[in-house]
């Protein structure tokens, strides 16, 4: 889905997008975990609402690194984030969550942002014997909650 629209100037220091409603109603939720580009810059977001509509934000940090300022015309490709399945977890905590139900049960219960920061925490370590050890402390604390 894309749409373009420039950015507005604002009178505090955030920046964000209005998403077009017919945009937002195929994304099936007016905070839809949603990930694309901007100008061909990749991003990944959670769409917020004020005063009725959905908007993107774009922090300083994105548009620095798109090189955007006010006024630019941006050209936006978005498409819903696709949650952490099964499939997308990595090998260490997939096992562990096999291993102990009520654990599962608590990460299938997370919201999808949270799934995610669970998976690429254990993904993002270098060794396997680190990966193993955060999935037990995954896990530790999704029975703990």
């Amino acid at each position: 889905m894309r749409f373009s629209d420039r950015l507005p100037a604002a009178s505090t220091g955030g920046r964000w997008l209005r998403v077009p409603d017919d945009i937002v109603a195929s994304l099936g939720s007016r905070t839809a975990d949603v990930r694309g580009t901007v100008n061909s810059t990749p991003f990944r977001s959670r769409l917020m609402i004020f005063r009725g509509s959905s908007f993107l934000g774009l922090t300083p940090s994105f548009r620095s690194r798109a090189g955007i300022s006010v006024g630019d015309l941006l050209e936006v490709e978005i498409e819903p984030d696709v949650p952490a399945g099964p499939d997308d977890l990595p090998p260490e905590l997939s096992e562990a969550l096999q291993a102990h139900p009520v654990a599962a049960a608590a990460f299938g219960a997370l919201t999808p942002s949270h799934r995610r920061r669970y998976a690429n925490w254990v993904a993002q370590a270098r060794r396997s014997d680190t990966r193993s050890r955060r999935s037990a402390q995954a896990v530790h604390r999704l029975m703990t909650q």
